[in-house]
């Protein structure tokens, strides 16, 4: 039960880390059939090995309509005049349904899985944090709990004019917690672009009511990571703020296909560490 609810949260925010990655609710690859993710590691014999990630399904449009994962599960997504307007998840008894909103600078997507009948209790926090460095003032507009009317679980993608992305993730409270009427605030991730290459993925936990930094991350614009970092000991104050102001070095170099899409990853030491397989129309 507790694998199967941590592969359902994970298709939803594999699902969410998608959404409006450029001018639509899901990135759009006109002209593309498919794309295969695969991971490369090596033996210690220098042997490489390659496993299948992720196979992405688009149509004709180039709209996905189909991702699956190596471990079997996938999520499936319709369309209606090239916008997102449902989604679901191949689980018994588990579906999403995405509300979309916009208003003159900022755009709203909602997500609320309902039917989830397999989603389990939330388990025990952690630990007390020994050293807590919180990031309340950065969310002073954050509800931290409303009324649970589908008595599970929701998401909601907040996009401003500036290309900033936040995730706010809620989850039904567990019983000794107190009462299950209300969703609380248990996540949150945001995304903030540094320049043409670069932006920031930062993601806080939300520990009585405090919001703490939980780890963050430097990425490209293929996904690559360029820094990592992540609380130790349940220590947060640990943690260094990945600033704007900072020099950020590229860290992988790409081959590329004839249709100039990334079809190889490659390290410092030249070795191909993640590949894609593409076919086209």
């Amino acid at each position: 039960m507790i694998a199967l609810r941590i592969i359902i949260f994970s298709i939803s925010l594999l699902f969410l880390n998608n959404a409006l990655s450029q001018t639509g609710y899901l990135e759009s690859m006109p002209g593309i059939k498919s794309v295969e993710n695969f991971e490369i590691s090596y033996t210690k014999g220098g042997k490489a090995r390659k496993k299948l990630v992720t196979k992405d399904s688009f149509n004709v449009e180039g709209n996905l309509v189909l991702k699956r994962y190596s471990y079997g599960g996938g999520s499936t997504f319709e369309h209606k005049s090239n916008e997102i307007i449902r989604g679901s998840i191949n689980y018994p008894g588990s579906t999403s349904k995405i509300e979309i909103n916009k208003s003159s600078d900022t755009t709203y997507i909602s997500e609320k899985v309902i039917k989830a009948d397999v989603m389990a209790d939330m388990p025990p926090p952690p630990p007390p944090m020994r050293k807590v460095k919180t990031y309340d003032s950065l969310f002073l507009d954050v509800k931290k709990k409303f009324p649970n009317k589908e008595k599970h679980f929701s998401r909601q993608i907040i996009i401003n004019n500036k290309g900033q992305k936040t995730i706010l993730k809620y989850s039904k409270p567990s019983y000794y917690m107190g009462s299950r009427r209300f969703l609380v605030l248990s996540g949150i991730e945001q995304e903030e672009r540094l320049n043409k290459h670069i932006r920031i993925k930062r993601y806080f936990s939300v520990r009585e009511d405090k919001i703490i930094l939980s780890k963050q991350m430097v990425l490209d614009n293929y996904e690559g990571i360029l820094k990592y970092n992540r609380f130790k000991d349940f220590d947060p104050s640990s943690l260094e703020w990945f600033s704007a102001s900072e020099k950020y070095k590229r860290k992988f170099k790409y081959e590329f296909d004839k249709k100039k899409n990334w079809i190889k990853r490659l390290d410092g030491n030249k070795k191909v560490i993640a590949e894609r397989v593409i076919t086209y129309y």
